[in-house]
């Protein structure tokens, strides 16, 4: 529910600041009521006009079930400076929790959302939990910037050590070109990784910390093992845009899928019944 919130108060920020636009009444009564207020988020929620304004766009979104008379209001967990802290919209402020740390804030989070939705059952309340994670595609395109460093950097290394290594191992070279070519959701891959590569750093622009681990890994190899590294690093390389291009066939499903919600049929359905009155497939 984040984006709606943000969306709406997005939206009151721009109304209430902006002189010339007529906001109407109720936005001018909350206006001179909020002046001299720091922060207008804890006297939006506690409007009743703003609440139900927020409600009904909540209960617009296809991808949730409506409940007339609702009032939704999110509430997020966070881990900061050792803390769990609760963002509850309908209170004053923020709260701590626990004290804890990246190693177990995930338990205490778990302690608490159990607690919550037990209470919410017996109210007879519905509950949706949402977890905002780093999207999968950057997090596969990071790991494929960062193998492709390093399989230039064995290349480097045998091609100065043992220049002739290439003729040993062209069959190896020819088969990881035709999985590439082979593999239709590898070339989507292939191609998302193109378009994403803007938003990673390029394997020149790798940060030094990650570029020293990785001369650190490959520099005691021998040169035998550097080769069996060196083809290890074509399979994961190769598995790397196949999940890219598994998250690019889910975004455009998702994709078609909300259309699907948000498209209105009734007018065709209305359409096709009047074609079967008109033909006489119903009885009068």
């Amino acid at each position: 529910m984040y984006s709606e919130a943000y969306l709406l108060h997005g939206l009151l920020h721009i109304l209430l600041n902006c002189n010339q636009i007529d906001i109407g009444t109720d936005l001018n009564q909350f206006k001179q009521l909020t002046s001299n207020y720091t922060s207008k988020g804890h006297a939006i929620l506690k409007n009743r006009l703003f609440r139900e304004a927020y409600s009904d766009m909540i209960n617009a979104w296809p991808y949730r079930r409506k409940v007339d008379g609702a009032t939704y209001h999110s509430v997020s967990y966070v881990l900061r400076q050792g803390n769990l802290w609760e963002l509850d919209a309908l209170k004053d402020g923020p709260c701590i929790l626990a004290s804890c740390n990246e190693d177990n804030w995930l338990d205490f989070m778990q302690a608490e959302l159990v607690k919550k939705a037990k209470m919410y059952q017996e109210l007879d309340l519905p509950i949706s939990i949402w977890a905002v994670i780093e999207s999968r595609k950057l997090v596969y395109q990071k790991k494929l910037t960062s193998k492709l460093f390093m399989k230039q950097e064995i290349e480097n290394m045998l091609d100065k050590h043992q220049p002739d290594w290439r003729k040993s191992c062209q069959r190896w070279e020819e088969e990881y070109v035709h999985a590439l070519s082979s593999s239709e959701r590898i070339k989507r891959g292939q191609l998302l990784s193109n378009r994403l590569a803007h938003h990673c750093s390029r394997s020149d622009q790798l940060p030094n910390e990650e570029k020293q681990k990785i001369y650190s890994s490959i520099s005691h190899n021998k040169q035998g093992s550097l080769i069996d590294t060196w083809l290890q690093i074509h399979d994961e390389i190769l598995r790397l845009y196949e999940r890219l291009g598994l998250e690019d066939e889910k975004d455009e499903m998702y994709k078609k899928n909300y259309i699907r919600k948000r498209h209105n049929y009734i007018p065709f359905i209305q359409s096709f019944i009047q074609a079967l009155v008109e033909q006489g497939h119903f009885h009068p």
